[in-house]
């Protein structure tokens, strides 16, 4: 692993916190590769009550992980960066890494 400045390593950190809790996990997936989703879309995928959903977003946002823009009355939800996507998609690899190796063993 390359080395990480003491704020660098801080700022990591604080995406991985953020990135731990499973109903941030899910609305990243549901925002990677660039797709952008209003509000409403993410609350019918996820069934989940819109406070539940505004709190998430908010974590996520304050974090600067997730943008929301206006778009005439909707509000349209987006990855701010590659970076949470990337993180996720290392992560499942490791995921799958570990199974087969459980498998093999």
């Amino acid at each position: 692993m390359p080395y990480a400045s003491p704020q660098e390593a801080r700022r990591l950190a604080g995406i991985f916190k953020v990135l731990s809790h499973p109903d941030r996990v899910r609305i990243t997936c549901l925002l990677a590769h660039g797709r952008a989703a209003t509000q409403r879309e993410l609350l019918e995928e996820l069934h989940w009550p819109q406070s539940t959903l505004a709190r998430h977003v908010a974590t996520l946002r304050e974090r600067g992980l997730v943008r929301a823009t206006r778009r005439g009355t909707e509000v349209y939800l987006e990855l701010a960066s590659d970076l949470p996507s990337r993180l996720l998609t290392a992560a499942g690899e490791l995921s799958t890494l570990e199974a087969e190796l459980a498998r093999l063993a």
